[in-house]
């Protein structure tokens, strides 16, 4: 008898044993699979973040800087700003003689003149042969042979005119015609813009 009871208490321990084991097996399981849901949902977020990161970094690939107006290489359709004033972009008017003189050329450049505002903002005496024609060679730093420009006016008022525009070099005179190119200005553009076709556009 008493081993009877002895048996059945070891059975009962055993089934005991056997449901603390299978308890713990599931309790394994369960955190197992939680730590696997937990980084599973780190890493979507992870990627949802880098693709909201490439999404942003496109989507903000061309701006234009309000500060200075000009534009930032990107996919964007160029907008036309005012040049900001700045010394760099005002060196052009330091050439002329006086104030009548600046405002002829603002008159024959016309809205040509924020063109003239970038080629010029270096500028070297050109010598001449004539004490009373002064000519002026122009380049923006860093630019040169790429976006430069020659003014050329004497004392009576005459003024010829050219500048590098992309791939054209465009030509300007009030001095009756437009198509006389001064000597200097044809040495200038044979030297760095023989190529390029001639726009004339002020007289």
């Amino acid at each position: 008898m008493i081993d009877l009871l002895q048996d059945s208490l070891k059975n009962t321990e055993v089934q005991k044993m056997k449901k603390m084991v299978m308890i713990l097996s599931l309790m394994g399981t369960l955190l197992l699979a939680t730590a696997c849901s937990e980084q599973a949902t780190k890493e979507t977020e992870k990627d949802n973040e880098q693709v909201e990161s490439e999404k942003a970094e496109t989507d903000t690939s061309a701006v234009i800087d309000d500060e200075t107006a000009e534009e930032i290489p990107g996919d964007v359709e160029y907008v036309e700003a005012e040049l900001p004033d700045k010394p760099e972009y005002n060196q052009i008017f330091s050439i002329f003689l006086d104030d009548q003189m600046e405002e002829s050329f603002k008159k024959l450049v016309g809205e040509d003149l924020d063109i003239f505002r970038v080629t010029f903002q270096q500028i070297t005496p050109v010598p001449t042969d004539d004490e009373s024609v002064y000519a002026f060679h122009g380049y923006m730093p860093g630019l040169e042979g790429v976006a430069e420009g020659v003014v050329i006016f004497d004392d009576k008022g005459k003024m010829w005119a050219a500048t590098s525009e992309g791939e054209n070099v465009n030509f300007y005179s009030n001095s009756g015609d437009v198509n006389q190119h001064h000597p200097i200005i044809e040495d200038w553009r044979m030297s760095f813009f023989s190529g390029s076709p001639v726009v004339y556009k002020g007289q």
